[in-house]
């Protein structure tokens, strides 16, 4: 089969333990606002139901307007590090795939998924 496009190379393999080491939770989008300064970032306010609240900056400011992110369902990397950055500490990592900036898709759940809920 033959594409018309092109994608990045895969990453080095990871064997199973690996990949159960990153925690995949259902998130519930509370609030999204702007990173004022920030041309891509928008903060977002994150439920894990029983498992709390994370504060999120991710880069798709270009592909979604905040308004439009809050109340969605969507896949966070719940145990990520927390990463320092210029405008806050994200706690974690949304799920989000395109060729580009400008063209994203985010994984999305449907309305009834709970957050909190493990990814399998």
């Amino acid at each position: 089969m033959s594409f018309e496009y092109e994608v990045e190379a895969l990453a080095a393999e990871v064997d199973i333990d690996g990949f159960f080491r990153s925690d995949l939770r259902v998130a519930h989008v509370l609030a999204a606002e702007p990173v004022e300064g920030m041309k891509k970032l928008v903060r977002l306010r994150l439920s894990l139901g029983p498992l709390g609240e994370r504060t999120v900056f991710a880069g798709i400011r270009r592909s979604f307007a905040p308004e439009d992110l809050v109340g969605l369902k969507l896949i966070c990397v719940a145990n990520l590090k927390p990463r320092t950055m210029k405008c806050g500490v994200s706690e974690g990592m949304i799920l989000a795939t395109g060729p580009d900036e400008e063209h994203l898709s985010l994984a999305m759940l449907p309305p009834g998924a709970r957050a909190g809920d493990r990814i399998h």
